[in-house]
């Protein structure tokens, strides 16, 4: 090195763990930056003696440090360092070819020590956390080439570090999962700042399949990372179980609906025959076994549209939310000779559900206030929505004779019947159907009461979208 005044400099850079490089300002503003100096762990990490190239314009340098297919321009950002002289330049990730074929992502910090003399640190990025990390990270470009991987991107999967055969992404998928990867991969790339989660299957490499979740980051426009940040994660056995939960759920409901549907046609020979006892001889004990049977055909009727709920697709789309509820409240008027001042609804609400369960939701809320009722009191039973911490709360609000609930969720159980209504008539399954079709929409629901104060039961819903107009009742 020719430059004496940075020889106290060197001396100290010699010792450094990282490798770093000096480069001096270009003459003219279109030339290379010259190198002046790079420390013993440069001649490390790449084997090559750099002490031959001092002097020499970056252009000279490049092929021992990174691949013709880089895409960025190191020359240009020590340029950029030196008219930010004074300021760390920002951290870029680049790829950098070292020790022949094998390849390592750095970061380069770039700092203008002088006018004339530029610092470039690399920087191993997080590496010996990632390196341990049994989730796998990985960086790539926009085009989908690969410029980091952690080790454990190669060896979950039964590869070595660095196997080729590992880096091709069609050699390890087949063709339906490769075609959803790079569908969400060029939606992502659309939204800068973003992050995306899915699930993607893979090959190991003795051929055996795993479910890999996925996290990716769209950080293309960060000039830091210049990348889609990608973490990984093998979750084989949480949808396995996921799988075997809702086989044995489908079976349940498949029995349930079984079991039911069987039930009905000798139940229904049992009160006609009633009936006909009850028509030619009346008595007392007759008309309860009536009421009774009724009961049961009611419950085998609730159990039957409950078992159907987990198999019947959702058909989800925007709904007008108020007018949905408007319609069931003109109904409950003609069924139970309401007084329409009973019922607020508030306008111009919308939602994307399913519209005909929306109805089922609201139909079995609204029937519930109306049963509900206190002797005496004008009845009165809100329908509205508002803005809490977790978004938009849709809600029903009476002023029935409420009751004791331990926790929020408890009147959503199957059969759940509650201190205070064991007079009033019902299956106990409408409070459940509701639970099941707010959680089919990935929905919350649950309620507030007390004794003579009424109820309120409130429920989630995705976010409304779209104009009114177009909205479904």
């Amino acid at each position: 090195m020719k430059d004496e005044s940075t020889t106290a400099l060197t001396s100290f850079l010699d010792h450094h763990e990282l490798p770093v490089m000096l480069w001096r300002r270009p003459e003219a503003d279109t030339g290379d930056p010259h190198l002046v100096y790079a420390n013993s762990q440069c001649s490390l990490e790449w084997n090559v003696d750099f002490s031959k190239y001092f002097d020499h314009p970056y252009a000279d340098v490049a092929h021992l440090l990174t691949d013709q297919n880089s895409r960025v321009d190191v020359a240009g950002v020590i340029v950029e360092a030196f008219r930010e002289q004074g300021h760390d330049k920002s951290r870029v990730f680049v790829r950098f070819s070292t020790e022949g074929s094998r390849d390592r992502t750095f970061q380069l910090s770039l700092n203008a020590l002088t006018d004339d003399l530029v610092a470039m640190t690399f920087l191993y990025p997080f590496r010996e956390l990632l390196e341990v990390s049994n989730d796998t990270l990985s960086v790539l470009t926009a085009e989908g080439e690969l410029l980091y991987r952690t080790p454990s991107a190669y060896t979950n999967f039964g590869f070595e570090v660095g196997e080729e055969s590992a880096r091709n992404i069609q050699s390890i998928t087949d063709a339906e999962n490769f075609f959803r990867i790079t569908e969400f991969l060029e939606t992502l790339i659309r939204r800068p700042g973003e992050s995306e989660k899915a699930v993607f299957r893979r090959k190991q490499k003795d051929g055996a399949w795993r479910d890999i979740e996925v996290i990716v980051t769209n950080r293309l426009e960060d000039e830091n990372i210049q990348g889609l940040i990608v973490n990984s994660r093998d979750v084989t056995d949480r949808v396995e179980a996921q799988t075997r939960i809702e086989e044995m759920n489908a079976e349940l409901e498949a029995f349930a609906y079984r079991i039911s549907h069987d039930l009905k046609t000798p139940l229904r020979l049992i009160r006609s025959y009633l009936e006909r006892r009850v028509n030619t001889a009346p008595d007392e004990g007759g008309g309860l076994m009536l009421e009774t049977m009724d009961q049961m055909i009611l419950l085998i009727n609730d159990l039957l549209a409950f078992s159907r709920l987990g198999r019947k697709p959702l058909e989800k789309e925007q709904v007008n939310f108020s007018s949905t509820a408007q319609g069931v409240v003109r109904e409950l008027l003609e069924v139970y000779s309401l007084d329409p001042s009973s019922f607020r609804v508030a306008p111009n609400i919308l939602c994307v559900a399913d519209a005909t369960l929306l109805r089922n939701v609201l139909k079995n809320l609204l029937e519930n206030s109306v049963k509900f009722a206190r002797d005496g009191v004008h009845l009165h039973i809100e329908i509205a929505a508002e803005e809490q911490t977790e978004g938009r709360v849709f809600f029903v609000r009476d002023n029935g004779i409420g009751m004791s609930i331990p926790e929020p969720e408890t009147p959503f159980g199957l059969f759940q019947r509650l201190q205070g209504s064991e007079e009033i008539d019902g299956s106990g399954i409408g409070l459940a159907t509701v639970k099941r079709i707010i959680e089919r929409h990935d929905g919350r629901i649950w309620a507030e009461s007390k004794p003579n104060e009424g109820s309120t039961v409130y429920f989630t819903l995705p976010e409304e979208t779209g104009p009114q107009e177009d909205s479904k009742e």
